[in-house]
């Protein structure tokens, strides 16, 4: 796939510019986005703990926990994949996205609260994947040629803003006016979890089946993680994921990824 001319993040500086000159200055349209603030860079303890049950550290050299990772992903015993280093997620999706990551068990969680959280500015929305930055703005630019999914996206926000700025003047508490937003507003989710968990995420969420928003998070952060630590992220465990087609798919779809400017990875 070619490289975006075009750096289609600016193109949501130009909506909110848009929004603004039209007199929208309640809400702003934001694309989802992620931040790796702690992955593996190494083996860690695995090869320690998984040699401890076939009483074989002797055979420990270099090299020998790469070999060792792979033979074990094709025997299934992924228990030993546990004393990896964990691997911790900051993500800025969608409130529907997040019910989705809360779903899955053995991680830890830390979410932007819906009680004390209050909009002081602008409400964040997240795009969903079936709408273009282009689409949106085009919609804004030229009301003659809208694109329905645009329309029913921008009224939705419109809406879900006029109505919580109503219910903050009217009284209600921030967690109370919160009810009135929709599933499309942007919430920041902090997802901590051992890689074998993060295997069966990237399993379950990259997949064909899964969300599509979700599945463009996953794939794309599969895809960072495979480019970043390729000794853990091999072709053995892409392949018993089978999230290589999930990979592509999620670049053909979202290009933004592409030139790694929606994600952070914090230097450890």
């Amino acid at each position: 796939m070619n490289e975006p001319t075009v750096d289609r993040l600016r193109l949501f500086d130009f909506i909110e510019e848009k929004l603004e000159e039209q007199g929208y200055t309640g809400f702003r349209i934001i694309p989802p986005s992620f931040t790796i603030s702690e992955m593996p860079e190494d083996f860690g303890v695995f090869e320690i703990a998984a040699r401890t049950c076939y009483k074989s550290e002797d055979k420990m050299c270099e090299g020998s926990d790469k070999a060792l990772f792979s033979k074990l992903l094709l025997l299934g015993h992924m228990a030993m994949t546990e004393f990896l280093p964990d691997m911790t997620v900051i993500f800025r999706t969608d409130r529907g996205t997040s019910h989705e990551m809360v779903r899955m068990r053995h991680c830890s969680f830390a979410q932007e609260s819906q009680r004390y959280v209050k909009y002081t500015k602008k409400i964040e929305f997240v795009l969903p994947w079936t709408i273009t930055p282009e689409n949106m703005l085009s919609c804004l630019y030229d009301r003659t040629s809208v694109h329905r999914r645009c329309a029913l996206f921008f009224d939705s926000c419109l809406g879900a803003s006029h109505n919580y700025e109503a219910r903050i003047a009217n009284g209600e508490s921030p967690q109370e006016a919160r009810g009135g937003l929709t599933n499309e507003t942007a919430t920041t989710i902090c997802v901590k979890a051992n890689m074998r968990e993060w295997f069966h995420i990237f399993n379950l969420r990259a997949d064909s089946q899964a969300h599509p928003n979700y599945r463009l998070l996953a794939s794309s952060l599969y895809r960072v993680c495979k480019e970043r630590n390729p000794s853990i992220f091999n072709e053995d465990l892409s392949a018993m994921l089978d999230i290589d087609t999930d990979i592509t798919w999620g670049n053909e779809n979202f290009d933004m990824f592409n030139k790694n400017n929606t994600y952070i990875i914090v230097s450890s």
